[in-house]
């Protein structure tokens, strides 16, 4: 007669099996979070994203302290934390624009923001802006010195029409 409490072997190397990768994928999950979570302060980051927005024609200047040109492009910059969930970027990241056409601005609405937030890039310039490609470099400086870019093409056409491209780097 058998005993009904007595099993077959191999469902004893099963229980084992199964119990022995649970362990590894629970050791595998924790060898990945726990350094990223309670690491190097060094081990968040940032980077940005351009989104153009508009172009608008014939603006008015302002009334307040600055004057636009002819034409105003406009995008949104937004820096963005890809460990967020993890280990987040707790910075403010400042942003500042290079290599725009001559007699343009280009200014950022709020110049410095944290991650996941979105600054408003507004680039004026004149009606007699030269036809041309214009590769314009957003370079982001995070609270912790971490320099970040992102470059983008400003297209003026001979008919003033513009397009804005980016290009992430």
């Amino acid at each position: 007669m058998t005993n009904n409490n007595d099993k077959p072997w191999y469902e004893n190397a099963l229980l084992i099996a199964v119990a022995g990768s649970i362990i590894a994928i629970i050791g595998q999950l924790a060898g990945t979070i726990i350094p990223i979570m309670y690491g190097a302060p060094d081990a968040s980051d940032f980077f940005i994203s351009i989104t153009p927005i508009g172009i608008d024609d014939n603006i008015e200047p302002s009334t307040g302290n600055e004057t636009y040109g002819d034409r105003l492009a406009s995008a949104s910059v937004t820096v963005e934390d890809p460990h967020h969930f993890l280990r987040p970027y707790r910075f403010g990241v400042r942003l500042k624009a290079s290599g725009e056409p001559n007699r343009a601005t280009i200014r950022f609405s709020p110049p410095e923001i944290r991650a996941e937030e979105t600054s408003d890039m507004y680039i004026s310039y004149p009606h007699d802006t030269k036809s041309g490609d214009y590769l314009i470099n957003i370079q982001a400086t995070g609270g912790d010195g971490k320099l970040r870019n992102a470059t983008f093409s400003l297209r003026i056409i001979q008919s003033h029409k513009i397009d804005l491209k980016v290009h992430m780097s």
